[in-house]
């Protein structure tokens, strides 16, 4: 995080959804700005979302006066505890050192200075490590180290938030890539995300919070809209996973609707999934809930876990070794 980019579009985004985090879950928020000095290119004047209410201001009016007040005060991460931007929130504001010795010491400052928290926000220039920029090396402020992520999570025991800017890449590709990295050093069996067109959340949930995330998605949903949109994907125990199965968590929001045995197929039975079963007793269909007319008998709401294949008909226990962990993981 720089001060210069203070109040930008993207500040009103990562703000909005650490409030609607800490308004659904209860959990109190640290902040760890892990702050770095300005640059001169010009960057950080993306603020003309302040001057157009009309698609901005409802997805979170409170938050959306107060960003509009900080221009008069200039551009500094500490406005948002002088405007208390998020409810109870703790903030660490020290400026990150590139030397790898001082970063050790940085760190446990700010385990310190946030250890009341059960919730950290990360916000580093770029998001997690990469491999061509090491720690200790000149860019490697932009970024965050996994034993840092580790320590936080493992031994001081917070769930962590943190923000990662989009590589030029296949993002669905990714995603599944950092995915697998949260469930191999965070020994995770679920983890959450919250896109938007540039950047993306990653949530990871310590297993004693992780209830209190359930509704997360849905919250941030509604309030975001076509801002910020979830995503999730859901790891199998090494135990439970002799096939060597994975889930993804498909994004589209799913009805399942109940028609008369007898009625045709219905035109309007699309969408990322489609699902269409005739028996004696009724027509069921599977599609994107926004595709269902008004006056049909659906339930809304729904989610699809996509098993990673091909997988081979001779397989057996397939259903068994999914049932379990997706019971342990609180998802029905």
């Amino acid at each position: 995080m720089k001060n210069q980019y203070f109040g930008d579009v993207k500040d009103y985004l990562t703000y909005g959804l650490l409030r609607t985090l800490q308004r659904v879950s209860g959990l109190r928020v640290g902040v760890a700005w892990m702050l770095t000095p300005d640059s001169a290119n010009g960057e950080g004047e993306l603020r003309g979302y302040l001057n157009q209410p009309q698609e901005w201001q409802a997805h979170d009016p409170r938050l959306y006066a107060d960003l509009q007040r900080v221009p008069q005060h200039g551009r500094n991460v500490r406005l948002a505890e002088r405007f208390d931007l998020i409810p109870n929130a703790l903030y660490f504001a020290d400026p990150l050192p590139a030397d790898a010795a001082d970063r050790q010491t940085y760190f446990q400052r700010l385990f310190q200075a946030l250890h009341t928290c059960q919730v950290l926000f990360f916000d580093p220039d770029k998001g997690l490590e990469t491999k061509t920029t090491p720690r200790g090396a000149r860019r490697s402020v932009q970024h965050l180290y996994w034993p840092e992520a580790e320590e936080a999570f493992q031994q001081r025991g917070h769930s962590l938030l943190i923000f990662q800017h989009f590589p030029r890449r296949s993002r669905e590709v990714y995603l599944e890539e950092r995915a697998q990295e949260f469930a191999a050093r965070l020994g995770l069996e679920r983890l959450e995300w919250f896109q938007t067109s540039q950047v993306v959340f990653f949530l990871a949930a310590r297993p004693e919070h992780a209830a209190s995330f359930l509704k997360a998605p849905e919250a941030v949903q509604a309030q975001w809209g076509r801002r910020m949109w979830p995503g999730s994907r859901v790891f199998l125990p090494a135990k439970t996973a002799q096939h060597g199965l994975s889930l993804r968590v498909l994004p589209a929001r799913l009805a399942v609707c109940r028609l008369p045995p007898g009625a045709p197929l219905p035109d309007w039975a699309s969408g990322e999934l489609t699902a269409l079963t005739r028996t004696p007793d009724e027509l069921s269909v599977v599609c994107d809930e926004q595709r269902v007319p008004d006056g049909v008998m659906a339930e809304n709401g729904w989610r699809a876990l996509k098993v990673a294949g091909p997988l081979d008909f001779s397989l057996t226990g397939v259903l068994a070794t999914l049932a379990g962990p997706l019971a342990d993981a609180k998802i029905s």
